[in-house]
C-alpha cells in the first residue's frame, strides 16, 4: 500500500511560498492600510471631532450647525481641531470671537453666529468642551463670512424685483487660508464690500446705535397745528431736541425755547433736503411723520440697505452708471469719484423699475418709440376714445403688425369706443419729435424687462421730489450731459444731430456697466445720511427678516 508522500512537491511549495505572505498582509500592515481611531486620532479632541461628525447627531441640530459642511471641511483636515491645540485655544479664536461680537458694525446680527453657546464654552478645557467649541466657532466664521461677504440673505426670498446675481463663493477656502496665515480677522476684513457707500453706511451705523446706546429713543413730536418760522408751541421744544439729536444745529437765538426761529426753521430745510421732502422749513404731515419715524427704525433701514450693497457684485468696473430707484438718482462714476449726477424719473406704482445689471451699448438720437402693448391698451387707448385727434398730433401712428412692409391704419377710421383694451389689435409707434415721450437722446442697454435710459420732454416732473412718473424706464435730467461724457463728442455735435431730426445710431468704444439698485438710505458727499421713503415697499419684507433685529 502506498502512503502519500509528506513532502511537498516543487509546484505547491512554490505556491504556498506566494500565498502565505499575501494572505498576511493585511495583518501585517493593517495599522497602514486599515487605520483604526486609536491609532490615528490619538489626540482626543481630533477623535471627539469625528465622533461627533459621524452619523445623525440631535446635538449638532440643537445648536443649528451645518453638520454636512462641518464634515467636508473636518475630513480635509484629518479632523484636527481648528481653534485650540494641547487643550488651549489658539490666538485666532479669539480674533474670530472679537469680530463676531462686532458684527453689528456690518448691519449683522452677533446673536446669529452662536455667541452664547460660544461664550459657554470658551473657559471650558475638556475634550468634549473644545470639541464642540471647535465646531461652533468653525461654522460660525462660515456663516459670518458668508453673510458679510454676500449678504444674509437670498434676494429672490426677500426682494422679488432684485435681478442682480451674486458669483459663487467658498467660506471653507476663506477659513483655509485664514487658518495657513494666522490673520482671521484681517480675512474678515477682506470680505466686507469695498463699496464706497457700503463704507459710509457702516459709519452711519455706528453713529446711530452709539446715539441710541447714549441716550435712547427720540423724543416723538405731537400732532398739532403746523409749525412754521415765529410759531411759539411747546411742540418746538421736542422738535429742537429731535433734531438736535441728529446733529442739526438748533440752539434757540433767544431765551424763548418754544419759539420757532429762524435757525430752527433752517435746520428743518436741511432736514428735509436730506429727506427727499418738499422744502418749505415747515412742520406739515409729511414732515411730522418723517421726524417721528424712530430711532430704531432709522437703524433697521440703514442695515437693510447695507445688506442690498452685499447683493452688489464685489467690482462695479472702472466706469459705470449706477442708478439708483429709491432715490430718484443717476451717477456716472470712475475710479477717481463721481462725474456725473442726475435727478431720474422712475417707474409707477404699478409698473415698477426692477433692478438689474446691463450694459450700455449705443445711443439713439431723435428715436422713435415702439410703444409697449400694456402701455397701448391701458394708457393710450383711454385717450384715443376721448379724443384721437390729440393722440395723433403726438406723432402716434398705428399699424397691424410690426412687418416693416406693414401700412399705418387711418385712426379716425377706427371706432375706438368698441375697442376694449385686453383685446387691443395695433400696433403704436410715435414718430420722432418734440413730443416723443423718449425725448431726443435714448440710451440702450439691453435686458429682458424693456428698460432703457431716455430723455423725456416733461422737464417740470424733475422739481417732484417723489418721481414715480414712468411705464418702468428711467427717464434723465441731463441727457445731453451724460451722453457728452460717455461718448466723447463734443456738446455742439450732439446737439447738431439733435437738431437735424434724424434719427441716428452711435455705438460706444467700450459698453458701460449700468446697474439699477434700489436703496432708501445712502451718506451724500458731505457727509450726510440721506434717507427716503420706502416708494415700493420693498424694504418691508427685508425687515420683517430681520424682525429680531431690535436696533
Amino acid at each position: 500500500m502506498n502512503r502519500p508522500s509528506k513532502q511537498l512537491d516543487s509546484h505547491t511549495w512554490r505556491f504556498f511560498v506566494v500565498l502565505v505572505p499575501l494572505l498576511m498582509l493585511p495583518m501585517v500592515f493593517k495599522d497602514i492600510f486599515f487605520p483604526t481611531n486609536e491609532n490615528v486620532y490619538s489626540d482626543p479632541v481630533q477623535q471627539e471631532i469625528r465622533r461627533q461628525l459621524e452619523g445623525k447627531n440631535d446635538k449638532l441640530l440643537e445648536y443649528g450647525l451645518e453638520q454636512r459642511r462641518l464634515w467636508i471641511f473636518y475630513h480635509g483636515r484629518s479632523f484636527k481641531a481648528v481653534w485650540s491645540e494641547g487643550g488651549k485655544l489658539l490666538p485666532h479664536a479669539g480674533q474670530l470671537r472679537k469680530a463676531l461680537n462686532e458684527a453689528w458694525i456690518e448691519g449683522l446680527h452677533p446673536q446669529d453666529y452662536h455667541l452664547e453657546a460660544i461664550s459657554t464654552l470658551w473657559e471650558g478645557h475638556t475634550p468634549a468642551a473644545l470639541t464642540m467649541l471647535d465646531l461652533l466657532l468653525t461654522d460660525a466664521f462660515m456663516a459670518y463670512a458668508e453673510d458679510l461677504h454676500r449678504g444674509a440673505f437670498k434676494p429672490v426670498s426677500v426682494d422679488a424685483q432684485w435681478y442682480i446675481s451674486r458669483k459663487p463663493f467658498y467660506p471653507d477656502r476663506v477659513l483655509a487660508q485664514a487658518l495657513s496665515s494666522g490673520e482671521v480677522s484681517r480675512a474678515l476684513v477682506q470680505l466686507r464690500p469695498r463699496h464706497e457707500p457700503y463704507r459710509r453706511l457702516s459709519e452711519a451705523l455706528m453713529f446711530y446705535r452709539q446715539q441710541q446706546q447714549a441716550e435712547g429713543e427720540w423724543p416723538a413730536i405731537a400732532t398739532g397745528p403746523l409749525l412754521r418760522k415765529g410759531s411759539r408751541d411747546p411742540r418746538v421744544i421736542s422738535l429742537r431736541e429731535r433734531l438736535r439729536r441728529e446733529g442739526y444745529d438748533t440752539v434757540p437765538q433767544t431765551r424763548h425755547n418754544n419759539l420757532y426761529d429762524a435757525r430752527l426753521a433752517y435746520a428743518v430745510e436741511q432736514y428735509q433736503r436730506r429727506h427727499g421732502l418738499h422744502v418749505d422749513g415747515m412742520i406739515g404731515k409729511q414732515t411730522l411723520a418723517s421726524l417721528n419715524v424712530s430711532l430704531a427704525g432709522r437703524i433697521r433701514q440703514l442695515v437693510v440697505n447695507m445688506e442690498r450693497w452685499r447683493w452688489m457684485p464685489a467690482e462695479l468696473g472702472e466706469r459705470y452708471i449706477l442708478v439708483n430707484i429709491g432715490g430718484f438718482q443717476l451717477q456716472l462714476v470712475n475710479g477717481k469719484g463721481t462725474e456725473l449726477s442726475m435727478k431720474v424719473i422712475t417707474g409707477k406704482m404699478l409698473r415698477k423699475t426692477p433692478t438689474f445689471l446691463s450694459q450700455l451699448t449705443h445711443l439713439i438720437f431723435n428715436p422713435s418709440w415702439n410703444v409697449p402693448d400694456s402701455i397701448a391698451a391701458e394708457d393710450l387707448l383711454p385717450q384715443l376714445q376721448h379724443d384721437p385727434q390729440a393722440v395723433v398730433q403726438r406723432g402716434f401712428r398705428f399699424y397691424p403688425s410690426w412687418r416693416e412692409d406693414a401700412e399705418a391704419i387711418d385712426p379716425f377710421q377706427v371706432n375706438w369706443k368698441e375697442i376694449n383694451s385686453g383685446d387691443f389689435p395695433y400696433k403704436v409707434r410715435q414718430a420722432p419729435g418734440p413730443e416723443n415721450l423718449l425725448g431726443q437722446i435714448k440710451f440702450m442697454l439691453p435686458n429682458d424687462f424693456e428698460i432703457y435710459l431716455h430723455d423725456t420732454p416733461d422737464r417740470h416732473l424733475f422739481e417732484q421730489p417723489v418721481r414715480t412718473f414712468s411705464s418702468g424706464c428711467i427717464r434723465l435730467e441731463q441727457p445731453l450731459a451724460l451722453a457728452q461724457l460717455i461718448t466723447g463728442q463734443p456738446e455742439e455735435r450732439i446737439q447738431a444731430w439733435m437738431a437735424q431730426g434724424e434719427t441716428r445710431a452711435l455705438g460706444l468704444k467700450e459698453p458701460i456697466p449700468v446697474y439699477l439698485g434700489y436703496w432708501t438710505a445712502w451718506v451724500d458727499e458731505q457727509g450726510w445720511v440721506q434717507f427716503r421713503d420706502d416708494i415700493y415697499g420693498r424694504n418691508r419684507l427685508m425687515m420683517e427678516a430681520e424682525g429680531h433685529y431690535q436696533g
